[in-house]
């Protein structure tokens, strides 16, 4: 390290090092090798019959040179010294240092000699430092010398087979083997059967953990240039079992990638290319989510760099069994890429095979079976993204079908279904998919919500919003969003690309209110037990927009007679009854519904004025007191810090005198209340001491269920916590 950051270390030193001790290793080995002494055989059988002592050996005669100071730990100062240079070489890549070519030059003959040394250490740090030579610039003497490395890195490894002892080594002569094959690859380099033993090899290792990673760069590089024997065919399917069956992230998208290589550069029967794509086909449902996603690319890649005569003819043979997959897919992120690899299948096929699915799709929307009417539904959904001119020729037959896979989902028992069961034989799946293909339908062509036969699905649609699964409740707020977007708040005019129409589902049936049933039902939406962040984001979007049409037409609104005696206070103003709906759902909501019902009071004040709103401080202050000043601190911390924020807006934008009234008024109210509930309690103990008791005992359940809900809440929490530490860490 400290040679690497000093500065004054001079290329051409370090290569003069380098080069003396690969002359003085060189020197010795070719003079121990001349002056070994070597036993004459006639010699010693004649001693072995005259005497009867064992013949004596010959003594080898030792030279000075090799038994001098430092020969027998010049192997140790070889191999720092090769491994110093191959660091500093790198270096002087990496920051583009002009090195003498000439002195690099001079080292190649010295490396290659040193390749045939006994001492496993010297030979890794040459192939090292000739690897690092190689990427160099042509140099006058590597022509002369890749094949000679390249068959002794051969010899090398079929010396070493499958010592584990000798990995590192082994590792090394693969490398080199590799950039050999890639960069300088000639005729001459390898012949057949050296490319057989190399494949068989490889294939040998891929299962070691240490190696496979290796060998699968060398089959890269092999395949790179269309080396053609058996053993590729034979390679090429153990390989394509690692690719799902590994574990490894870059394994997988190596073997991908020779897999895919494979199928496009080698000549492939149709009978054998049959097979690999039955083979990938098949394993769509692999157990393992990664090896099904590495599955999928690979049909990615394959529909798109195949030639568009075979996508065309394997068409149907791709679309089947990605059909099955995407209903049986469990997985969020495979069921994603199972639907993008099936558009660009539409896209990418012809017009013959493009009517020939669509034709299968709406033969199945008619088939009884719950699965195969909601994969109809779900391929004409991908064929409205990327096809939509094909699916509106189609338009008149799919409407029936729609209206009544809508009715059957509305009219099914939802009992279980809100808390989210995965059983994939219930009709709200197919109802969600019809709603889902609708909003596709209307994204592209907005002017269809007016259409006459779409509106028809309108009160399906309206219907939906109070359904018990949580997934189409939303869908049926998105829907009625979009819809909202191109109605004018003054006129109920829907406007939309030059369609201006009067005549929609808010104004087609006066007498049905349709106005007011969708405003009912986005209310009681706010009070689902399982209403999340995005529900009831929409929600508050649409109640807004309801509101001012509530406001703006108060003649769409039936009058208002329930037996509520409160309510009935109300008299005939529709939008004073939603500031009293709202004011009792912010007391008796959830947090959602709570921070829902505080949003919607903020963006009433900045929507209607101040003027406005002023009757109806009361109904706003309610809950807003109740959720800063609860004496139990039960309320949720982020839904007080939104009711002191929406308290502070009421204090700015309504005059003084009439906020202190209304919020004076509002804490009598609660006073007045939490202590006639008190004296209730004191009389029921007296009077009905046993109601009392079950009632206290009520209460304690309540409060053991809710520090248990905060004690898993925390516990939560600190996993979380500590699994972001450790992956931090690591």
């Amino acid at each position: 390290q400290g040679l690497l950051m000093n500065p004054s270390v001079e290329s051409e030193e370090l290569i003069g090092y380098a080069n003396g001790w690969l002359d003085q290793i060189n020197s010795n080995s070719n003079q121990s090798n001349r002056i070994q002494s070597k036993p004459d055989p006639k010699r010693l059988k004649q001693d072995a019959t005259n005497s009867m002592l064992l013949a004596k050996l010959p003594q080898k005669v030792a030279s000075t040179s090799i038994h001098s100071k430092h020969s027998q730990f010049a192997h140790l100062w070889l191999t720092f010294a090769l491994s110093l240079l191959t660091t500093f070489m790198k270096r002087w890549d990496a920051k583009q240092i002009t090195v003498p070519t000439t002195l690099v030059d001079q080292l190649i003959p010295q490396l290659t000699k040193t390749l045939e040394s006994q001492s496993n250490d010297v030979v890794v740090a040459t192939l090292k430092c000739l690897l690092a030579i190689f990427r160099w610039p042509t140099l006058p003497q590597l022509d002369q010398v890749f094949q000679k490395v390249a068959r002794r890195c051969l010899h090398l490894l079929k010396e070493s087979g499958s010592n584990s002892g000798q990995s590192e080594l082994i590792q090394a002569t693969v490398k080199v083997i590799t950039h050999l094959i890639r960069e300088h690859y000639n005729e001459h380099l390898y012949s057949e059967s050296h490319f057989k033993f190399l494949l068989s090899y490889a294939k040998a290792n891929l299962d070691d953990s240490k190696m496979n990673t290796i060998v699968l760069n060398l089959l890269k590089a092999t395949f790179s240039q269309k080396v053609l024997v058996s053993e590729v065919y034979d390679v090429v399917q153990r390989v394509g079992e690692l690719m799902m069956q590994s574990h490894a992230p870059h394994i997988r998208s190596i073997c991908s990638g020779l897999f895919l290589t494979f199928l496009l550069d080698y000549p492939l029967s149709p009978k054998r290319l049959q097979q690999h794509l039955q083979f990938v086909v098949q394993n769509l449902d692999f157990i393992h989510e990664d090896g099904r996603r590495v599955v999928l690319e690979l049909i990615s890649q394959i529909i798109s760099k195949f030639p568009s005569d075979l996508i065309n003819e394997h068409a149907q043979f791709f679309f089947l069994p990605l059909v099955v997959r995407l209903n049986n897919e469990t997985s969020p992120t495979c069921r994603e890429m199972v639907a993008e690899t099936l558009k660009q299948l539409l896209t990418t096929v012809n017009q013959q095979n493009v009517h020939h699915i669509l034709s299968l799709c709406l033969k199945w929307l008619g088939d009884s079976n719950l699965e195969i009417s909601k994969a109809a539904l779900q391929m004409l959904g991908f064929a409205a993204d990327v096809l939509r001119n094909q699916v509106d020729n189609h338009l008149e037959e799919i409407l029936p079908h729609l209206k009544t896979f809508l009715e059957e989902g509305a009219q099914a028992d939802g009992e279980g279904i809100e808390g989210g069961d995965e059983s994939l034989t219930q009709p709200w799946r197919r109802m969600y998919q019809t709603l889902v293909f609708l909003e596709k339908l209307y994204t592209s062509s907005s002017q269809l919500m007016v259409a006459e036969n779409f509106s028809t699905l309108w009160p399906f649609i309206s219907n939906a919003l109070l359904h018990p699964h949580s997934w189409i409740r939303k869908i049926s707020a998105r829907l009625f969003g979009s819809f909202f977007a191109f109605i004018d708040q003054s006129t109920l005019e829907f406007s939309c690309n030059g369609v201006v129409s009067t005549n929609h589902f808010l104004t087609a049936t006066p007498s049905s209110y349709a106005l007011w049933t969708v405003l009912l039902r986005s209310l009681s939406q706010l009070k689902g037990k399982f209403l999340d962040e995005t529900l009831a984001t929409q929600t508050v979007k649409n109640l807004i927009f309801l509101t001012c049409l509530v406001h703006n037409h108060p003649t769409a609104c039936p009058r208002l007679k329930h037996k509520d005696g409160s309510e009935v206070a109300m008299g005939d103003n529709p939008f004073g009854f939603v500031f009293h709906r709202m004011s009792r759902l912010g007391r008796k909501a959830g947090v959602e519904g709570q921070k829902a019902v505080l949003k919607w009071f903020a963006a009433s004040v900045a929507k209607f004025g101040a003027e406005a709103v002023r009757p109806f401080m009361f109904q706003i202050l309610s809950p807003v007191y109740r959720m800063i000043e609860n004496p139990s601190k039960d309320v949720d911390k982020s839904v007080q810090e939104l009711a002191e924020e929406v308290m502070q807006l009421l204090r700015q934008n309504i005059p003084t005198a009439q906020f202190t009234e209304a919020y004076q008024k509002v804490r009598e109210d609660v006073i007045q209340t939490r202590q006639m509930r008190k004296r209730k309690n004191a009389t029921l103990k007296v009077t009905n001491p046993e109601a009392a008791a079950r009632k206290r005992q009520r209460k304690n359940v309540r409060n053991v269920a809710k520090r248990r809900k905060g004690q898993e809440k925390y516990q939560l929490h600190a996993v979380r916590v500590t699994k972001s530490r450790i992956k931090a860490n690591s």
